[in-house]
């Protein structure tokens, strides 16, 4: 990939979220007169573009991950600090994105640090056209995945706590706890030498990707919480969740799993009849 190829897509990324973030930010609360979720686009790009600069320089990909819950945990505090009329239901979404955050992003970074490395980066790590364009696509990753969380907080008008926020509130919970748990499953599958070549167990048996189910859930769960505020061409912000699903489905997630599992286990019997019998994404008991 040459420079120009990355920074025309680079750009178009950066016109995604800007462009969601002017229309669905139209009444949100300002910042030295840019609307809210402009502001928080322009930290998440802006963070993952000072990072580049030392991964490219080291060919690390080390702490990609941990700085992409970072860049999570420092847009929310600042959307919190800054607006003017912050509610339970915000106070709520805040604490849920920075568990989230924290957790995921501490378990990524033991996982690389454990492992020396992230197979995924191997090849992209050497081209820096390659690794820019990576670190940008998570700057797209976290502004669109925080659109709907940063219109709730931005609202000017107040809403009370109702049945949508419960809902949300537990759709969060069972993604949360089904994304730990799976992560938690497959790191002691790794770690107690089994004869079995892949996990099949747990919530692996229920789904091949139920870490993805799990966080398709919780993003879901905070979009419907964030929708109690809604109003006009802010309810763009339930693209989140859509974003969500259709990247870790179609993009950077399952495609490329299933990929490597079928290089690794395409002859194995036993490999084809699990993917027969077990679902891609959706959990469901076992057959």
């Amino acid at each position: 990939m040459t420079w120009s190829k990355s920074l025309a897509i680079s750009m178009m990324a950066v016109f995604v979220g800007i462009a969601l973030a002017l229309l669905a930010g139209r009444t949100s609360q300002h910042v030295l007169g840019v609307p809210l979720p402009l502001a928080c686009v322009a930290i998440a790009f802006g963070m993952q573009w000072v990072a580049f600069v030392p991964a490219a320089l080291t060919k690390s990909e080390h702490f990609f991950d941990l700085w992409g819950a970072t860049t999570y945990l420092v847009c929310i505090a600042t959307a919190g600090l800054i607006s003017a009329s912050l509610t339970g239901r915000d106070a709520l979404l805040i604490a849920f994105v920075a568990i989230w955050a924290l957790r995921l992003g501490t378990f990524l970074f033991t996982r690389v640090r454990r492992q020396g490395g992230d197979s995924r980066f191997d090849e992209i790590k050497q081209s820096a056209p390659r690794f820019f364009l990576a670190w940008s696509l998570q700057g797209l990753w976290v502004s669109v995945t925080l659109l709907a969380v940063v219109l709730s907080i931005g609202a000017r008008e107040q809403v009370p706590l109702g049945l949508s926020d419960l809902l949300g509130a537990m759709l969060w919970l069972v993604g949360f706890s089904v994304e730990r748990v799976a992560d938690k499953q497959k790191r002691e599958f790794r770690r107690s030498n089994s004869k079995l070549p892949f996990i099949s167990t747990g919530l692996w048996a229920w789904s091949r990707h139920p870490n993805y189910f799990g966080e398709i859930v919780l993003w879901t769960g905070l979009a419907i919480m964030s929708s109690a505020s809604m109003t006009g061409l802010s309810w763009l912000g339930l693209v989140s969740p859509v974003f969500v699903f259709l990247l870790l489905r179609y993009g950077s997630g399952i495609p490329i799993l299933e990929e490597r599992c079928d290089q690794k286990f395409g002859n194995s019997a036993a490999y084809q009849t699990y993917k027969k019998s077990t679902p891609l994404l959706i959990m469901l008991p076992p057959r």
